[in-house]
């Protein structure tokens, strides 16, 4: 990530912190970082022109996108204490950053990661990549999109998963490939199943009496 960037997620901690605290902190500033990253990639694609973070109104753009996609709208199967009356409200609501925008966003990482291998312009490019995006993608679509079999499978949670989707979108935007298309993840791919540590029993030993045994002294 560049200098730039950098210097925006300095001069906007507080308003990622804000954020955080609106999910109830069930999503981390680590992650909202990431995600404006994502969006920002998608943002600029959209408009024909990248965004400049240097820019205050490109920074508040991607932080407006940033609070809508994890507060007000919110991903349904990440965030399961969103209530249907409260996406109702916001999706009625004004949405000033999505008006200058050509399509609907999809700034959720696996949507992003699925719109880029099933867009045509990028179809050749994402079919060649050996990256972690692409392993994704197949993981997920190797079990139909369903987080908790995602999940379940590689034995970590659902935090935990999003974080890597996040950061493995993150990379893609800026590193399509780790091998510049020599090697490929084929459609078929899968990784070994995660591993589940078991909780290491402790056994507790009875009480036990010790006694020094001397020999009688009259014997």
């Amino acid at each position: 990530m560049d200098s730039a960037f950098n210097l925006f997620l300095a001069k906007m901690k507080s308003s990622f912190c804000r954020i955080a605290r609106a999910t109830r902190h069930e999503v981390s500033e680590g992650d909202l970082q990431g995600d404006a990253w994502v969006v920002a990639h998608e943002i600029g694609e959209r408009r024909g022109k990248p965004i400049d973070f240097s820019e205050p109104a490109d920074q508040d753009l991607v932080i407006r996108a940033v609070n809508l996609n994890n507060v007000r709208r919110g991903d349904w199967h990440m965030r399961k204490s969103v209530r249907i009356d409260e996406e109702r409200e916001a999706d009625d609501g004004g949405v000033g950053w999505s008006e200058k925008l050509t399509a609907v966003s999809t700034s959720d990482p696996l949507k992003f990661l699925l719109k880029r291998e099933t867009a045509r312009e990028h179809d050749a490019k994402f079919a060649a990549s050996y990256s972690q995006a692409a392993a994704y993608v197949r993981i997920f679509a190797h079990f139909k999109y369903d987080r908790r079999e995602v999940c379940t499978y590689l034995a970590v949670t659902d935090g935990i998963l999003a974080s890597r989707v996040t950061t493995a979108a993150a990379i893609v935007a800026v590193q399509p490939s780790l091998f510049d298309g020599i090697h490929r993840i084929g459609p078929k791919f899968l990784p070994p199943r995660g591993r589940a540590y078991a909780t290491r029993q402790i056994h507790h030993l009875g009480s036990v009496q010790w006694a020094w045994c001397f020999e009688d002294a009259g014997g």
